[in-house]
């Protein structure tokens, strides 16, 4: 994949179509860091040969971790020819945080919907959903608008404040 911001990737170094290493982000000289083609997490082998490489790979000595991407080296110093498989982005897109997790979403529903479509089907817009930090709500709870499209009448007094339980049941539901 050939992420927009490769970031904490790690990156797949090739020599005329043959993957020769993958290299952790952390460990990239400036050069590695530059290649724009970056792993995915995803391999495929033999399940004999990659039970046997896996049990080669040792602690990296830089902090004892164990990288995976260390069988693509043994697999090459036994003379099996290793090649990327590029896929999009959008379908490889790692997901470290609910923001992440949030773009991935919009991208999965956007196909489904176009899908749904395709075949016959009427979508209505998606509807935005709410966040609120309110005292007594807890640290943050979200808020997504129900069916009914009502909008919240609120008196000037209450304007600047959370909507009380009453209006809250009939507008708005927790989702959790």
């Amino acid at each position: 994949m050939r992420p927009p911001e490769p970031g904490k990737y790690g990156r797949v170094v090739e020599q005329d179509g043959v993957v020769e290493r993958i290299v952790e982000a952390a460990d990239a000289s400036p050069a590695e860091l530059g290649v724009p083609l970056c792993n995915a997490g995803v391999m495929c082998a033999a399940a004999a040969d990659m039970r046997r490489w896996l049990e080669a790979v040792t602690p990296n000595p830089g902090g004892g971790e164990y990288y995976l991407t260390d069988i693509v080296a043994l697999a090459g110093a036994e003379g099996h020819r290793v090649v990327a498989v590029e896929a999009d982005f959008a379908e490889l897109r790692g997901i470290n945080s609910r923001g992440e997790l949030a773009a991935a979403e919009a991208v999965l529903q956007t196909r489904l919907r176009a899908a749904a479509m395709e075949n016959g089907a009427t979508c209505r817009p998606l509807r935005p959903s709410f966040s609120a930090m309110t005292p007594g709500w807890g640290r943050m709870s979200r808020w997504a608008p129900t069916s009914s499209s009502q909008p919240v009448s609120r008196s000037p007094t209450t304007s600047r404040s959370a909507p009380s339980a009453t209006s809250r049941a009939s507008t708005s539901r927790p989702v959790r």
